[in-house]
């Protein structure tokens, strides 16, 4: 029999969040985010944190306003019909936390490089934006199998942790997402820990 490794969601952020991880935060926008465990993470005062999300809200604005985000990597962070997320945006026109531009498409394939442990993936979708601008660790080559194609080398994303919210869970770690997945399961496969704080 597997042993059960359902515990306390303060255990857990106790355990496996460490000051100056990267976290990946499963969920969308304003939809199935792990506030729960976004609000311990900020009552156990952790630091220093890169948060990596798909899409954030207010999940990332509260770490934020708890002193807990120094980078973070997203397509976009606010609070949709709601305006701007304000302590994001304060942060970010200060210079307090830094912003690691990203699009959809880099960071599921630089999920997906973790996965695979691979060093990067290529991509066409950017060739002429100016995301290798601002992004230095993004590089334009040219396809080593000899074809002249050339494709945006993304770098694999390495997560610390993932912490994903779903709606059911066993006590031996399985998670299940009645709904859209977005990158949540890729977060789960490639983070050298996972958290799953079911409702």
């Amino acid at each position: 029999m597997t042993e059960s490794k359902l515990m306390p969601l303060q255990e857990a952020i106790s355990t496996y969040v460490q000051d100056g991880d990267l976290i990946g935060i499963g969920g969308l926008s304003f939809w199935r985010k792990p506030i729960s465990a976004c609000r311990e993470i900020i009552r156990q005062n952790k630091k220093d944190l890169s948060i990596c999300t798909f899409v954030g809200g207010i999940d990332v604005d509260m770490l934020i306003a708890g002193g807990c985000i120094s980078e973070v990597r997203s397509c976009f962070i606010g609070m949709e019909i709601f305006g701007m997320a304000p302590h994001y945006r304060k942060a970010v026109e200060s210079g307090v936390i830094h912003v690691s531009e990203e699009s959809e498409a880099n960071i599921a394939l630089g999920l997906r490089a973790s996965y695979l442990k691979v060093p990067f993936m290529p991509l066409k979708g950017i060739i002429g934006t100016d995301m290798p601008k601002v992004r230095n660790d993004i590089k334009q080559i040219e396809d080593p199998l000899g074809s002249g194609t050339q494709v945006m080398a993304v770098p694999k994303i390495d997560l610390d942790v993932a912490i994903i919210h779903v709606p059911y869970a066993d006590e031996f770690g399985n998670g299940n997402i009645a709904g859209a997945v977005w990158m949540d399961a890729d977060m789960g496969k490639t983070a050298k820990k996972t958290i799953i704080n079911p409702i």
